[in-house]
């Protein structure tokens, strides 16, 4: 399996270096992005190669802060968070492109980290796990499912009905995609189980505000008088 991920070089309009200490903060993400594709494998350790720099630099699966230096030492601080949250990291090859200049406030090392972080996920698919005990979830206090419904139901009810059909829309974009380029299975599962969980919460929603659930009723065809 082959993982890509892109995340995006930014600039910040107001508040530098105030975004993790809870400060204001006005980002603008850029066109110009970071490109990360990782194949896993059964090795030990993450082989990163970048085409801005020669060579590779092995990151052990084990790696401690200061253990790698330079620009791969963001890969591996991604790699030692995970493990210290509880998140088993699989070993591979992970090449690196980008087009975001590097020391020019355009978060070049913020934007390595997402789309290491990225791929990192989706090649373990743990979004989608989470995804499922939420569904599971909430549909343990919803009754049988025996008409097609209508969005609707109140506000945040059909703000969940609308996110569906965008979330469908971005499903069914990306199988178009995948008849021309590779896709990783994961995102295509994450995205069908999204759009399910949001159907589920527009249900719970509807409920928890006190009303009922609209449901579709066949028309009785016209009859001529």
């Amino acid at each position: 399996m082959t993982v890509r991920y892109a995340a995006p070089g930014r600039i910040n309009l107001i508040g530098e270096h105030t975004d993790y200490n809870l400060g204001w903060a006005l980002p603008i993400a850029l066109p110009q992005r970071t490109v990360v594709t990782f194949e896993p494998s059964d090795a030990d350790a993450i082989t990163v190669s970048s085409d801005r720099v020669d060579g590779s630099v092995r990151i052990p699966l084990r790696t401690k802060p200061g253990e790698v230096t330079g620009w791969a030492g963001y890969v591996a601080g991604v790699v030692w968070a995970l493990r210290g949250s509880g998140h088993a990291v699989s070993g591979g090859t992970m090449s690196i492109s980008s087009d975001v200049e590097m020391g020019s406030g355009l978060s070049s090392s913020a934007a390595l980290e997402c789309a290491a972080l990225g791929a990192f996920v989706t090649a373990a698919g743990w979004h989608i796990d989470r995804l499922e005990q939420e569904l599971d979830g909430f549909n343990a206090a919803l009754p049988p499912l025996k008409d097609f419904i209508l969005p609707g139901g109140g506000p945040a009810a059909a703000a969940c009905h609308v996110a569906r059909a965008v979330c469908r829309r971005a499903e069914r974009r990306c199988w178009s995609l995948a008849r021309a380029e590779s896709v990783a299975p994961a995102a295509l599962t994450y995205l069908n189980r999204l759009s399910d969980l949001l159907f589920v919460l527009a249900r719970v929603l509807a409920r928890s505000a006190g009303g009922s659930e609209v449901i579709w009723r066949r028309r009785a065809p016209k009859t001529d008088a």
